[in-house]
């Protein structure tokens, strides 16, 4: 049972570093396709809440992305981010 927890725990650690690396690309081409930055940020917004201490500055990446690139956000990653933040920030609390 331990390494099934261990295992599981993994995948959140590897979707983050993900998600991280595909901000530093949004922030340098804020403009590009985002399908993948949002199944990452879809999919972290569900796992945040059992991750808190982990996940505990994601809300406020994704808030810092709307404040700082409303203007150039497409249309599907803005909807996105917006549906996201209310999510993370009603199951987090």
């Amino acid at each position: 049972m331990c390494c099934l927890l261990q295992a599981v725990d993994r995948v959140p650690c590897s979707q983050l570093r993900n998600f991280e690396a595909e901000l530093e690309i949004f922030r340098m081409q804020p403009v590009s396709d985002s399908r993948r930055f949002r199944e990452l940020i879809g999919f972290l917004s569900h796992v945040a809440p059992c991750y808190p201490k982990r996940m505990a500055g994601f809300p406020g990446q994704l808030m810092s992305l709307v404040r700082d690139h409303h203007s150039v956000l497409r249309a599907d990653l803005r909807k996105t981010l917006v549906q996201v933040c209310g999510t993370v920030r009603k199951l987090c609390g």
